[in-house]
């Protein structure tokens, strides 16, 4: 469910996984709690070192609702390394080029 929840989130948001792999679960409950849903993307979090605002898709809630459970507010929501371990061990062929 981690990693269906994370893809989801980089095409929702269009955030680069190195961003996505540095949000904390604190941010994602702030932006829960406030209405529209919005993340705050800190600037030591962002490729370009600049603070921005993140809408969460309403798709979106009900998954990191479930992923923040159990979790400290300090440790980060998505498992990236995981997720890159799991694609290397399980490729997926593009559909329209010979690439992975």
């Amino acid at each position: 469910m981690n990693f269906q929840s994370l893809i989801l989130f980089l095409a929702y948001s269009g955030q680069r996984t190195v961003t996505a792999s540095r949000l904390k679960v604190s941010q994602f409950k702030e932006a829960l709690s406030r209405e529209p849903f919005v993340l705050t993307v800190e600037a030591n979090q962002d490729k370009i070192r600049l603070q921005h605002y993140v809408p969460l898709h309403p798709m979106l809630i009900p998954l990191i609702e479930s992923l923040e459970n159990g979790k400290s507010d300090e440790s980060v929501l998505f498992d990236y390394l995981g997720l890159q371990r799991w694609l290397k061990n399980h490729p997926i062929a593009l559909t329209h080029s010979m690439g992975k």
